[in-house]
């Protein structure tokens, strides 16, 4: 190995241990990831598309919310589905 390598080689691992050195790490706990059963995740509810009708005055969407997914629409005056 010729010294320019070497001295370049020698600058790297002097910067290698001196960053290391110098950095303090500490571990902290990971956040909590809530943990849900299978009755919470079947009780849910899913909601697909969402396409206004031809007078625009509802908003048309399919939703499993009768345990089959149906096709609703739903007024933008607000209202049941």
């Amino acid at each position: 190995m010729n010294r320019t390598r070497m001295g370049f080689f020698g600058i790297c691992l002097v910067l290698a241990w001196a960053t290391g050195a110098c950095l303090h790490v500490t571990q902290e706990a990971p956040p909590a990831v809530p943990v849900y059963d299978a009755a919470t995740f079947f009780e849910t509810t899913t909601y697909r598309g969402a396409s206004f009708s031809a007078d625009e005055g509802s908003l048309l969407i399919s939703s499993d919310a009768t345990g089959v997914f149906n096709a609703y629409r739903i007024p933008l005056a607000g209202g049941d589905p």
